[in-house]
């Protein structure tokens, strides 16, 4: 007698739940709607492409002639857990688990009325090869074209396990060069799905089908559970109420319950399918998404604030708007996310090691907290600090190198293995072949030579592949070069990012509705889409990624109740297909299983009632069964919902028509000095001119994620969690609604950018069966994991030449819809876009499309867009005269890609040793290295500018005087110490303040200049509050402004590597480098309006000859003082500072970077903006701006002044030989000491403490006398531990 499953001593069936979906095709399906089904073409591996063919290609052109397609289709999706690959080796390759590959496939089919059924049973062999036999294309472990999968007919008979094939269970949920092969159900058929084409049933009765699906692994050794089976459940993350048994077998299993079915004469089955679409354009999925969102908000009616704010929480930048300068920070925030990142390298940094308790406390006591090392320590610290950064930038320089050797290689392989070459205009048959032969052999000989480059300057600097490895490595380092572990930690830092620009994302949401026009004359709204009906959504917290709920055979459905009374058939009573398997190890799982469907399907209601003796109504009975979780004994699985015409998108096809717009001139080369972009400072604008009339065509499919839905929901339930209040339950629901909404999608528009580059729209998959030497492998491998295979053009006409090249130098110009669809895992398809050339001869509303009216015509499709991708305005002040476009009279049609690099670069800062432009303060050599060339400090009580050294050193000031000549100048005057009696003393040890000096008292320039400066200063201030790590600001008087930094910087735009090259075949063989590295792109410093931007201020020239004769302000024509305006220059929207973006090493003497001294709050951010990259910017570190300003002497100059001595103990005066103290009105001490210096001569000066008069009147004793000097306040605090750092 058959034992129960799982019974004692033998391992227990886990029935882990399935998602089953069958799609009906029955007649008027075929004919009414739009199918675009694609097989796998693994020939395509030959030629190192994708076995999936390209877009609008290879499809099942006669699906809707064929009856044969009819049917049932029935597909099954794996549980997430055997879909999901890992990088096990970390070669980046994922390995994915085995699936099962035997499946019980049962139909249950019944007539509705008289309640006759017929039973069918299917095994599918899913791991089954045979070239001829087998049902879907597949390439076998050696690299042969087969196929694959089988369905067995258990009608035919017994069924009997054929056996392990050799070499072992092969069968993932990803095909050879295919990711979607378990996903698209036209790759897998007889493998994860079958087409029941119901030739037995008749085809005018109605019919219930109920479906059931049952898989298993043939070698239990393969099995996922198969081990520690607690720790095997925990890593796949199932769980199973019960007593776990020791071990266990998988069994997945899924139903579709009453399914509707009659082949002809019957409707269109209820989908989810949507009517119409809204599609909206974006840099990325949330920029997209707040279009569709404001488009929605307009059309409820609601207030377009709520629609940007919940736009601010998708973006993550919600927060952001609470905060000083909120505003500028999100903006920056969101220009930024329209980039992807790429790695820019790193550079080293030293901090001190933390010390033992004890040694802590006593460097706490020192002066400052902190112990200073002698200058002999600091510098071999510095030094060794400096030849590593040179190492690792010599090491990423390399890098690049390999990977434009890479790219070299891969562009001329591809080409040189193509099926066809062209014979060059004028050159003998065959010469381009064996060229293109030799380059390839030269150009793996390079690769393979600088990757050898990489492996030994790599050996230079700390190396690790993992954090641990990283770690020992920098140990080493620091044993081997003199810094001790138990002193400092050598720390490595990333350097900015490179940046890429997105490719264009798409985000569709479907509607039964049809869109409307606005209609100003109707003010009726539909729904408001932000509203949560009252109680519809839990507002709890949730578990995001909840374990799957599995079941043992125990939990398994062996009843139903009826109105309190339990109706239990057993597994002889129900029904079974003939000639049922019992698969080895599992024995009465699927009879288990079956007798749980008789009890799920409410179709089976008349033939249970029958079976048990039942009766009741058997109405009744069957409304008890479509609800299992209420009425079933014993648990039901995860998916028993009735059935419903499924919709589940999974792929999306655009094809789009780009004009190009070119930088410069027209694309003839005519009018080549013309600019046909215009930059504002923040964005560029199209001017009309040098646009391409003929498009180029590009295209692509992509595999489509409900990322709006989940990332929308994800950020309202964050900021629910990190604001708890009143309004977080409300978030909650809100959250819960957005992702009940599944018909939100999006997908880049991948290879967008690329193509544009003259790369391919169809990926490339490199034949692991091609003989290829190792080194030529690894460079392809790695080459084709970072860009699409080149795309040379057309091959060249005879007695004509070369065709055009496709390679565009920049992404500029402006692009629409030619086809877009959306197509699902059975390949139902929604034509969002179709062409129609006829389109415009019809009435809106009436074009043609298929019979339930999805699809708008090319011609007329309008997408929702942002305003930053939307053409320009004509004249921004006048939106009557319309926007610039290709085509003015479809002008709704376009979506504008304003001027970007389609190769990956940076904007960014470098601090300079204000000493020495060519040393970068990170690879300086100095430890007392500075970008501060100097401290300036205006003083209201003088309208003077005070200046000092980087360390706080008084130097001096320049103060406006009247000489006897009745000419007022501005003049010179060295502060208390200092040894600069004259500008000129500056030349030597402050350069750039020496300049910036020089042209402020310029002959031709007067005291206008200074006060206008001073102006120019307090009205910036005004509006800068810098915020952020640096400590609280040092406030030593009101009268005198904050101290301001002189420091020097260099800016520079600069590409990831070699510039891209033309793949072209009139190019290929003899590379010329493209245009766009020649390209001078505007560059606006500083942010007038935003708190923490520091700037006032830059001065910059030729090369290293900075010109300080014009001071580059931030401040408006209209703010800038009426005198000296010949000194200032508004930066505006950046104009005056172009610079190109630099090849890596082109630019050794950085000629093409600026060199800039910029007039600054040394604890703001200085910002640079240029559109093409996200904002860069600088900022003082901490460690330079504070010790020098906490010690900052501040004098102003009195006299002649009546001053009396204060002496109180006369002897103690004459034994010590000290000045007196001198009583005189001064301010407050709280922030230091306050001494009078006065000059005994021209490099001598004396130096008194003083004493506050308290204005009583008294007999002065001893008697006053007239000084002239300068009363100094020395800040609180001990000065000495700052000493070493003065010169």
């Amino acid at each position: 007698m058959r034992q129960p499953p799982g019974s004692r001593g033998e391992s227990q069936p886990l029935v882990v739940p399935l998602q089953i979906e069958a799609l009906t095709v029955n007649e008027r399906v075929r004919y009414a709607e739009v199918f675009q089904r694609w097989q796998a073409n693994y020939a395509l591996t030959r030629l190192n492409l994708s076995p999936e063919p390209p877009a609008f290609s290879n499809t099942d052109t006669a699906f809707n002639a064929d009856p044969g397609r009819e049917g049932v289709y029935l597909h099954w999706q794996l549980p997430e857990a055997l879909t999901h690959g890992v990088d096990d080796q970390g070669d980046g390759v994922p390995v994915f688990p085995l699936v099962p590959n035997r499946w019980l496939v049962v139909r249950q089919a019944v007539v509705g009325a008289a309640g006759t059924r017929t039973d069918t049973g299917w095994i599918v062999e899913s791991d089954y090869l045979h070239p001829a036999h087998g049902s879907s294309a597949y390439m076998d472990r050696d690299g042969r074209l087969t196929r694959i999968g089988r369905r067995v007919d258990l009608a035919t008979g017994e069924w009997s396990e054929p056996g392990t094939p050799d070499g072992g269970l092969f069968l993932t949920a990803v095909g050879p060069g295919l990711p979607t092969f378990a996903a698209y159900q036209p790759y897998n058929t007889d493998v994860f799905s079958v087409h029941d084409r119901t030739d037995d049933l008749d085809p005018d009765t109605p019919y219930e089908l109920n479906y059931l699906v049952a898989g298993w692994y043939s070698d239990p050794a393969a099995d996922p559970l198969a081990g520690d089976l607690a720790a095997r459940m925990a890593a796949l993350n199932w769980t199973a109420t019960g007593t776990a048994p020791d071990s266990a077998r998988t069994v997945c299993h899924g139903t579709a319950l009453d399914v509707q079915w009659q082949r002809r004469g019957s409707g269109m089955p209820a989908s989810d399918r949507p009517d119409y679409v809204t599609v909206a354009v974006g840099n990325n999925t949330e920029h997209a998404g707040k279009a569709l969102t404001e488009y929605a908000a307009r059309r409820a009616g609601s207030a377009p604030q709520l629609a940007a704010l919940i736009s601010a929480a998708h973006s993550g930048v919600l927060d952001l708007l609470d905060e000083p300068d909120g505003q500028f920070q999100a903006e920056r925030a969101l220009h930024a996310s329209w980039f992807t990142p790429e790695p820019g390298g790193y550079t080293w940094v030293l901090e001190d090691a933390e010390q033992p308790a004890g040694q802590a406390a006593e460097r706490s006591a020192a002066p400052g907290g902190k112990r200073r090392r002698p200058r002999a320590v600091r510098s071999a610290y510095t030094q060794a600090l400096a030849q590593l950064n040179e190492d690792q930038a010599a090491h990423d320089t390399a890098l690049q190198d390999l990977i434009a050797a890479q790219r070299r290689l891969y562009d001329l392989w591809w080409a040189a293995n193509l099926p066809k070459v062209p014979d060059a205009p004028g050159e003998p048959a065959g010469k381009y072949r064996d060229d293109l032969d030799k380059l390839v052999q030269d150009a793996t000989r390079t690769a393979k030579d600088q990757r050898d480059r990489v492996a030994r300057l790599r050996a230079a600097i700390p190396w690790g592949d993992t954090p641990e490895d990283l770690t020992t490595a920098i140990g080493c380092y620091q044993r081997d070069h003199g810094l001790p572990e138990d002193e400092v930690v050598l720390k490595r830092a990333v350097q900015p990012d490179h940046h890429r620009p997105n490719d264009p994302v798409v985000v569709i949401r479907g509607t039964k509705d049809r869109p409307l026009p606005p209609d100003p004359e109707h003010s009726t709204a539909v729904a408001d889409p932000y509203a949560v009906p009252e109680g519809a959504y839990d507002d709890s917290e949730q578990d995001e990624d909840p374990p799957l709920g599995c079941r043992w055979p125990d939990a398994l459905i062996t009843g139903v109740r009826v109105a309190g009374s339990p109706v239990s058939a057993t597994e002889a009573q129900a029904p079974k297909p003939p000639n049922l398997p019992a698969p080895e190890g599992l024995p009465g799982i699927l009879p288990a299983l079956l007798r749980e469907l008789f009890h799920l399907a409410s179709s089976n209601a008349r033939t249970l009632a029958t079976a048990t003796g039942f009766t009741g109504n058997v109405t009744a009975l069957a409304e008890a069964m479509r609800d299992p979780y209420a009425n079933a004994a014993g648990t039901p699985g995860a998916y028993t919902a009735q059935w419903r015409q499924p919709w589940q998108p999974l792929f999306f096809e655009w094809k789009v028509d780009y004009f190009p717009i070119e930088w410069q001139g027209d694309p003839d080369g005519s009018h080549s000095d013309r600019d046909n972009w215009a930059f504002d400072g923040n964005e560029y604008h199209w001017l009309g001119t040098g646009a391409h009339t003929i498009p180029r065509t590009l295209s692509g499919r992509q595999f489509l994620t409900p990322a709006p839905r989940d990332t929308m929901a994800d950020a309202l339930r964050q900021y629910a969690r990190t604001h708890p209040g009143p309004g977080a339950a409300a978030l909650r629901s809100l959250a819960r609604q957005v992702e009940d909404d599944a018909d939100w999608l999006s997908q880049p528009l991948v290879g967008f950018t690329e193509q544009l580059a003259a790369r391919g729209s169809h990926p490339a998959t490199l034949n692991p069966h091609t003989e290829l030497s190792p080194d030529l492998r690894t460079a392809l491998t790695e080459a084709t994991g970072r860009t699409l295979p080149p795309a040379p053009g057309a091959l060249p006409r005879p007695f004509t030449g070369w065709n055009e090249s496709l390679y565009q130098p920049l992404r500029a110009g402006q692009f629409a819809f030619a086809r877009l669809a959306v197509i699902d895992r059975f390949g139902h398809a929604l034509p969002a876009i179709f062409p129609d050339p006829r389109a415009l001869s019809f009435a809106a509303g009436n074009e043609p499309g298929d019979v339930i009216g999805v699809g708008v015509p090319a011609r007329r499709f309008a997408p929702e867009l942002p305003e930053e991708l939307t053409p320009s305005w004509k004249d921004p002040n006048d939106p009557g005269q319309g926007h610039w476009t290709i085509n003015p009279p479809t002008w709704y049609r376009f979506t504008q890609l304003t001027p970007r690099l389609t190769q990956p670069a940076r904007a960014g800062f470098t601090l300079l040793d204000a000493r020495d432009d060519l040393a970068a303060l990170t690879t300086a050599s100095d430890p007392d290295a500075t970008p501060v060339s100097a401290w300036l400090v205006p003083a209201h009580l003088d309208q003077a500018l005070y200046a000092y050294g980087p360390d706080g050193a008084p130097l001096g000031e320049l103060r406006t005087t009247l000489p006897p000549s009745g000419i007022r100048q501005v003049t010179w005057h060295a502060l208390p110490y200092s040894q600069y009696r004259a500008i000129d003393d500056l030349r030597e040890g402050y350069p750039h303040l020496h300049g910036f000096l020089s042209a402020l008292v310029a002959q031709d320039r007067g005291p206008e200049a200074l006060r206008a400066l001073l102006s120019v200063i307090d009205r910036t201030l005004s509006t800068t509050a810098p915020i952020g790590d640096a400590a609280p600001p040092h406030a030593p008087s009101v009268l005198v402004g904050r101290p301001l930094a002189l420091m020097r910087l260099r800016f520079g735009i600069d590409l990831d590597g070699p510039a891209y090259a033309d793949p072209s075949w009139e190019n290929l063989r003899e590379a010329e480098p493209p245009a766009y590295p020649g390209y001078r792109w505007p560059v606006r410093l500083g942010e007038r309006n935003e708190l923490a931007d520091g700037l006032v201020g830059y001065f910059h020239g030729a090369h290293r000859d900075t010109d300080y004769r014009v001071l580059h302000t931030v401040l408006s024509e209209a703010e800038l003082p009426g005198e000296a305006r010949d000194y200032f220059d508004p930066i505006g929207a950046g104009a005056s500072l172009t610079l190109p973006a630099r090849v890596p090493g082109s630019d050794p003497e950085n000629r093409d970077a600026a060199f800039l001294t910029v007039l600054a709050d040394p604890r703001g951010t200085v910002h640079a903006t240029t559109d093409i990259l996200p904002t860069a910017g600088v900022r003082l570190p901490a460690r330079l701006v504070e010790p020098p300003l906490a010690e900052l002497p501040v004098s102003f100059r009195l006299g002649p002044l009546p001053v009396s001595e204060y002496v109180p103990d006369a002897s103690a005066v004459r034994a010590t030989g000290e000045p007196p103290a001198l009583v005189l009105p001064r301010p407050s001490d709280r922030h230091g000491t306050w001494t009078w210096v006065q000059n005994e001569s021209a490099a001598t000066w004396s130096e008194a403490t003083t004493y506050a008069s308290d204005g009583e009147p008294r007999h002065p004793h001893p008697a006053p006398t007239l000084r002239s000097g300068r009363l100094t306040l020395r800040p609180g605090g001990d000065a000495d531990h700052t000493e070493g750092d003065r010169r």
